[in-house]
């Protein structure tokens, strides 16, 4: 990935939203949640991306990921409901 200014992350990332390269460690994390919780393999590399990168919390609307205990998984229908 080029990482100069003109990159594509580069013009999507903000305070809030980062865009990370998929590298050995996170790919051997979302293994490890494939195995542990039954994930889709998208899934478990947003998840271990999500945890890799200390995010506070992943945003979904798949309540089937509630069942990972390792980062906080707010489902967007739930909170809409509050």
């Amino acid at each position: 990935m080029n990482h100069g200014t003109n990159s594509k992350a580069d013009k999507h990332n903000s305070p809030s939203i980062n865009i990370s390269e998929l590298n050995i460690d996170i790919a051997k994390s979302a293994s490890g949640f494939r195995a542990k919780y039954g994930l889709k393999t998208p899934d478990s590399i947003q998840i271990a991306t999500a945890v890799y990168n200390s995010a506070q919390y992943f945003l979904t609307n798949d309540i089937r990921l509630n069942a990972v205990k390792e980062i906080e998984i707010l489902v967007l229908n739930e909170l809409i409901k509050v």
